[in-house]
């Protein structure tokens, strides 16, 4: 919890990264007898001010809109992430502001070396988010760090983005609306779009989705190409939902199977 609390603070901090310790100062007599010291923060290396501005108000958008919403209301005071191991063993929330990182664990003590799980439906959303709120409410109120929006980026990180707005849904860029992404600019100065640089335009796969009258569907897809996916599940109890029409999948052709195990096909090409 350390590390993670540390490094979410340098996340604040743009990549200055804090050193854990235990006591900043000890008085005696209204003398100072120890004072932690404070020299200049190291930076972590891995990655530059713009980068760690930009994973920052990624965290920001987490409260605002992702898995932390249910405390969107600090969104502008507050960034961080919620956590779920594999089977809802730990819970999580690292949460942070301009002055303050909260780092929330929950789960059982596994000394005896068993997995245990707090529950079908306990995420870091459920069980660690409502224990942070109080937290860093209690900051605030006892005068510990001032509630102050996030701070911007610093100087050097401003000259490196560009500020766009992109739409929730879809993920591109539109003239107004949405919210607002920061985007690097490149050598020349222009925004560098690094949307399909893991995936191609041209090579996307994609798996997984509800689409399909009596199953769960899985599938791929070539952008420009074909897309085919089928279901197996007779038991899935969604209710019955169709590709989107117009929307990312046109779709041209279903059919159906009448074997036990209900399979079907979608096929599509995108737009």
């Amino acid at each position: 919890m350390i590390d993670l609390a540390t490094f979410y603070a340098a996340v604040a901090n743009e990549g200055a990264l804090p050193q854990p310790h235990g006591i900043d100062s000890i008085e005696e007599n209204g003398h100072t007898v120890y004072e932690y010291p404070k020299t200049p923060l190291p930076w972590i290396g891995a990655a530059d001010r713009a980068s760690f501005y930009q994973l920052k108000t990624m965290l920001q958008g987490v409260v605002a809109r992702g898995t932390a919403r249910a405390i969107a209301g600090l969104s502008p005071y507050v960034a961080g992430k919620t956590g779920t191991t594999e089977d809802a063993v730990d819970g999580w929330f690292i949460g942070f502001t301009n002055d303050v990182t909260v780092a929330v664990w929950v789960g059982f003590d596994n000394a005896d070396h068993k997995r245990r799980s707090l529950g079908a439906n306990a995420t870091g959303a459920r069980v660690a988010l409502p224990i942070f709120q109080p937290i860093i409410e209690a900051v605030w109120a006892q005068h510990i760090a001032p509630k102050t929006l996030l701070s911007g980026p610093s100087p050097e990180a401003r000259r490196m983005l560009v500020d766009a707005p992109i739409d929730y849904m879809t993920g591109s860029r539109v003239a107004g609306g949405g919210f607002i992404e920061h985007f690097r600019r490149d050598a020349n100065g222009q925004v560098e779009d690094t949307q399909y640089q893991l995936a191609s335009r041209d090579g996307y796969y994609y798996e997984g989705d509800q689409w399909g009258n009596n199953g769960y569907f899985w599938g791929s897809y070539n952008r420009g190409g074909p897309w085919v996916g089928r279901s197996y599940y007779p038991n899935w109890r969604s209710p019955p939902l169709q590709p989107p029409a117009g929307g990312l999948f046109q779709p041209w052709r279903r059919s159906d199977n009448p074997s036990p195990l209900r399979e079907f096909f979608w096929g599509g090409r995108l737009n």
